[in-house]
């Protein structure tokens, strides 16, 4: 086997080489632009799944792994809670409950067995309430939901860097998120070829037992490199891209993105306006994800003040659960989009 140290540098030059073609490319296929609600449902249906995992799963001494496995499962209800409470409220208001239930129980330090338990059946549930069992077989589907997982906040690659500003709970989490990676390309291996299936086992193999060979971090990660986790990661997302015939980097059109990002900024706020705050949430959710993930850099570039306002806008809009704060975020988000073209 190649050692961390010598392969490494070897996956970072075909990692570079491989986005260097698939910049060239164009696929059939725009999954997050197409239907940006079904691919955020599928997320964060399987974001709960990873961090029930975690609850289920991990022990460690650190109290903040299991507040911020917590932590994301609020975030992942407030991703469903519109669509979820409009298919069947009584389970979303079950589902509201066993969260909660388990940030208490976390706060508490009590045992939560039965609580995880629970809370899968109805994560279950969930998902046969809002999303086609088509969906664990569609190429596409599984090709965004890897990519996302690959390397969006929350995932593999963030969790590997995180450890570096001592966070184990995203460490935690991009571990879990690895375990269920494995899962999902099971699917979806049968639709690569063997060089691609080979490619992707190899990275994937590469971070489970270079980065992470367990929950922990593995012995003598501070002499490793905090990025570690992005060659692996893009050089998989890139090979899902072939595989699906996809376009899985949103951000490689910023000035599609943008209007994207107006478009569901405007359609949460109207949503907002007739008085679903639970959809309208939902729906700002979709829109921040793609703004916080591929605008800031950017926007700091030509101007951090609008950059900034933008974040404020939306944490507002979020924190008031109404359309009072819309006026300021789509005037904005509107100011970047011309600014980027959009």
């Amino acid at each position: 086997m190649i050692s961390k140290l010598l392969r490494l540098p070897l996956l970072a030059v075909a990692s570079a080489a491989i986005l260097g073609s698939a910049s060239a490319q164009t696929y059939t296929h725009e999954p997050f632009h197409e239907n940006p609600a079904l691919h955020s449902h599928n997320y964060a249906i399987n974001a709960m799944e990873i961090r029930l995992y975690v609850l289920g799963n991990v022990v460690v001494d650190d109290e903040e792994v299991y507040e911020e496995a917590v932590e994301g499962l609020e975030d992942s209800l407030v991703a469903i809670a519109g669509t979820l409470n409009a298919a069947d409220p009584e389970l979303y208001s079950s589902l509201a409950d066993i969260i909660e239930q388990l940030e208490d129980a976390v706060e508490d330090g009590a045992d939560l067995s039965d609580l995880v338990t629970e809370a899968r059946f109805l994560v279950d549930a969930a998902r046969a309430a809002i999303l086609d069992p088509a969906i664990n077989e569609d190429p596409v589907a599984l090709g965004a939901l890897l990519a996302r997982l690959m390397l969006a906040d929350g995932g593999v690659a963030e969790g590997w860097e995180e450890i570096f500003e001592d966070e184990l709970a995203e460490f935690v989490i991009g571990w879990a998120a690895l375990q269920h990676s494995y899962e999902l390309w099971a699917h979806l291996e049968p639709h690569a070829s063997e060089n691609q299936a080979f490619e992707v086992r190899d990275s994937l193999d590469f971070m489970a037992e270079e980065l992470f060979p367990s929950f922990l971090p593995p012995e003598g990660w501070h002499l490793m490199d905090a990025e570690a986790g992005e060659a692996p990661a893009h050089r998989i997302v890139s090979y899902l891209e072939a595989i699906t015939d996809a376009t899985l980097y949103p951000q490689r059109d910023l000035a599609t993105l943008v209007v994207l990002i107006d478009d569901l900024a405007v359609s949460a706020c109207e949503i907002y306006a007739g008085g679903d705050s639970l959809l309208g949430e939902e729906v700002l959710a979709q829109s921040y994800y793609f703004y916080d993930e591929n605008l800031p850099r950017m926007l700091n570039l030509f101007d951090p003040d609008l950059q900034e306002a933008i974040q404020a806008d939306f944490e507002a809009v979020a924190d008031t659960g109404s359309a009072d704060e819309c006026a300021s975020l789509l005037e904005n988000v509107s100011s970047a989009r011309s600014l980027l073209g959009g």
